[in-house]
């Protein structure tokens, strides 16, 4: 869903909250700084993120009025994502961001390294 917002230059705000446990196991596997699919991919942060003690009302609510009222902002996320277009290409997209995924995860950790 991020993706196909951000491809259609829809300014989003990504949240992320999940139990300790699994965020620990997913930040000991994957050591990318983003957790939003289009940061992932541009790499950098394109879209406004939080994740676990960062997603509270207060903060989600500041941050979308942000994007609703301040039209620079606003602009300057629109500009990033028409960026996402030249990274995936043309059709087959899907599979080069599953590609360019795992080549930022495998990349981070080097997790050939640890596999059996």
């Amino acid at each position: 869903m991020t993706v196909e917002a951000a491809l259609l230059q829809v300014p989003i705000i990504v949240a992320y909250q999940v139990s300790m446990l699994s965020y620990i196991l997913g930040r000991t596997l994957l050591k990318t700084p983003y957790i939003a699919m289009p940061n992932i991919l541009l790499g950098k942060r394109a879209v406004p993120e939080f994740r676990q003690g960062q997603v509270t009302a207060e903060r989600l609510a500041e941050e979308a009025l942000r994007v609703l009222d301040d039209e620079k902002y606003r602009e300057t996320i629109r500009k990033d994502l028409q960026k996402l277009r030249d990274v995936l290409g043309a059709p087959g997209a899907i599979k080069r961001a599953a590609g360019r995924v795992l080549d930022v995860a495998l990349d981070e950790r080097n997790l050939w390294d640890t596999v059996p």
